[in-house]
């Protein structure tokens, strides 16, 4: 993570698998990555994946050609805040195609207190997803959350297109290292 560096992945899989007594051998999956930090401020990441899934949910398993890509950016708005935006598109053959799109929001109040925002939508669901969750730490082995789980769906209304919340979820958490 040095300034003006950059960084290609590829890698290869090839896996056999028994999946409720079926056998799949030679199940082949590939990808190729590239990171680079323009500056101390921003990062770019991209990629794509190639080869086949096994799709589990069907009562006889079935393997399809399936392939993705992604992108994403981080940004450090300032010493305390940083942003990450990005896309994700997913495509298995005869079974699903659609894309997700993602910003998180990471900020630090003090060295103890920092909030945590992920805004994703769905195009599989057709659904917003809002989940900010403040943490607060006040030593290396407690913590204590709060947090809201927000779900919109997207409806047509009128011939618009317009949110609807459809479920919503606070929570809290202490959690205490022994």
């Amino acid at each position: 993570d040095f300034k003006n560096s950059s960084n290609f992945n590829f890698n290869i899989e090839v896996e056999k698998e028994n999946f409720k007594g079926y056998q799949f051998d030679s199940v082949i999956e590939g990808n190729a990555s590239y990171t680079t930090k323009f500056n101390e401020k921003t990062k770019f990441h991209t990629g794509i994946a190639l080869g086949e899934e096994l799709m589990r949910n069907q009562e006889i398993p079935e393997l399809t050609d399936s392939w993705g890509s992604w992108v994403y950016v981080e940004y450090k708005l300032s010493d305390l805040t940083n942003l990450a935006s990005g896309l994700m598109y997913e495509n298995a053959d005869n079974f699903y195609d659609g894309y997700i799109l993602r910003i998180r929001i990471n900020h630090s109040f003090t060295q103890k207190l920092t909030m945590r925002s992920n805004i994703q939508y769905s195009d599989f669901s057709k659904k917003l997803f809002i989940e900010p969750l403040i943490t607060f730490q006040p030593n290396a082995f407690s913590a204590f959350y709060f947090g809201i789980n927000d779900s919109f769906e997207d409806i047509l209304v009128n011939g618009k297109s317009s949110f609807e919340e459809t479920s919503r979820q606070y929570f809290i958490k202490f959690q205490y290292l022994f």
